[in-house]
């Protein structure tokens, strides 16, 4: 399978000659396992590139952490590092947690704080 190179930021086109997932599917499969999981629990991004990606679930990484970002951009998850929210030039380990909804569909996701971080 030719090696996924990283999207740019947005974009979901795939490289002429990729046989892999598409970013939508791994778009699909973080919010399946996010809803799946709920509220409270998280997923790595690695755990949805595995999902879908098979032996070449590394070359998913830097999308599924891009991806996450978006989801996180359009108020579905959250992504967080040792429990606090974090922005995207954030290095290391996240988790993806999926955002639950109130009674009235509003979301539960406090605005960010000074220093990029969200309380």
């Amino acid at each position: 399978m030719p090696e996924r190179p990283e999207e740019p930021h947005g974009g979901n086109a795939e490289p002429a000659g990729y046989s892999g997932p598409s970013g939508a599917e791994l778009r699909a499969e973080i919010l399946r396992i996010a809803e799946q999981r709920g509220s409270g629990k998280t997923l790595c991004p690695s755990d949805a590139a595995r999902s879908i990606g098979g032996d070449a679930w590394r070359d998913l990484m830097p999308a599924a952490r891009r991806i996450a970002f978006e989801l996180a951009g359009e108020g579905l998850v959250d992504v967080t590092q040792h429990g606090d929210r974090v922005e995207p030039d954030v290095r290391g380990p996240i988790r993806i947690g999926w955002i639950g909804r109130s009674a009235s569909g509003d979301e539960r996701r406090n605005p960010p704080t000074p220093g990029g971080r969200r309380s």
